[in-house]
């Protein structure tokens, strides 16, 4: 199949077209559409494994995107050959050994969808056991109760490295990660109930997550951008809960203060405290919440600030493999959002 006539292209959306160009800059399936998709081999990622959970699943969420816009099962097998690799090369390593709680909430969430897609329970009981694995790890750790500490943070960890900053600021942020896995669990139930499938490890799993969570729900608090985005996304899931409410009107406010404009209305972001990264989850946040035409505004002009600065996260630069397949979720975040 041509490049330049691919399912997406002939779909006529222009924010997927985007989002199929970037994805295809990291992992080159292009060239298999239409043809024999199976034979396609993600390329490796520049990182120890080769694979790295947060920027395949955050792919993931992309292929699923462009195969519920345009219907064509080669998007759809792209997604499961690439879960399928990355599972193998990294459930059993000591790649997933201490797993900072956003990287797993997003992978845990790609399997979800993915499943969903599929019709397959498998990829579901997957999800679950990492879910499982991640609290269960953050228990141990002390870090999802009140009164436990994180880990000490690297005075060279940048605040956007795989999102996952986000457990890494003080003791009340465990509980934080812990509503965020007790969230995407509740999504995984969802999905349970969809495919007919067991329940019971499940249920199980929202219990302990919120007798975690049970009357310090006024802890939960947020720090940067990065965080706000983070919650924006994961918040509106169930707008109408007491949490989400409380989360969503602080990271508005966080975006209120930080996001100052140019002279001709554009943002005028500071390079130095913001990153491409962090402002695409800032971005893919605001346009899930549909909290106000201003939110909206506002995620569509910070891709247009790092569109005009795409050199700094070209292929090649640091990082860029997240940036591209976050900048790929941010102008197309179809499967992100709740319906």
């Amino acid at each position: 199949m041509s490049q330049e006539s691919t399912p997406v292209v002939k779909s006529g959306n222009a924010g997927l077209q985007l989002c199929e160009n970037a994805m295809d800059e990291v992992y080159r399936f292009k060239e298999v559409l239409g043809l024999d998709v199976i034979i396609w081999t993600p390329p490796p990622l520049s990182t120890p494994w080769k694979r790295h959970l947060l920027t395949d699943g955050v792919a993931i969420i992309n292929f699923l995107s462009m195969y519920a816009e345009t219907h064509s099962k080669d998007y759809l097998s792209l997604a499961t050959t690439l879960a399928t690799l990355t599972h193998l090369i990294l459930a059993d390593s000591s790649a997933v050994k201490g797993l900072k709680l956003s990287g797993g909430v997003i992978w845990i969430f790609a399997l979800g969808r993915l499943s969903l897609a599929t019709d397959n329970a498998d990829w579901l009981d997957l999800a679950v056991q990492v879910a499982n694995d991640l609290f269960s790890d953050a228990e141990h750790r002390g870090i999802a109760r009140i009164g436990g500490k994180s880990p000490r943070k690297s005075p060279h960890k940048s605040p956007e490295d795989d999102l996952q900053s986000i457990i890494d600021k003080g003791h009340d942020i465990g509980l934080m990660g812990t509503y965020y896995i007790g969230v995407v669990t509740k999504i995984l139930l969802f999905s349970a109930e969809l495919l007919n499938h067991k329940q019971s490890r499940l249920l199980n799993l929202v219990y302990r997550t919120t007798g975690s969570l049970q009357s310090k729900e006024h802890l939960l608090h947020l720090e940067d951008p990065l965080d706000a985005g983070f919650a924006l996304w994961i918040s509106h899931f169930n707008p109408d809960g007491v949490m989400e409410k409380q989360l969503v009107q602080d990271a508005l406010s966080i975006f209120e203060g930080c996001l100052p404009e140019g002279k001709d209305g554009s943002l005028d972001l500071d390079t130095t405290k913001h990153t491409a990264i962090s402002s695409f989850a800032m971005s893919i946040g605001l346009k899930c919440s549909k909290t106000s035409f201003w939110t909206s505004l506002v995620a569509d002009k910070l891709v247009t600030f790092w569109e005009k600065k795409a050199d700094v996260w070209a292929v090649g630069k640091d990082r860029s493999e997240t940036a591209i397949v976050m900048y790929a979720a941010a102008v197309a975040p179809r499967v992100f959002n709740r319906e």
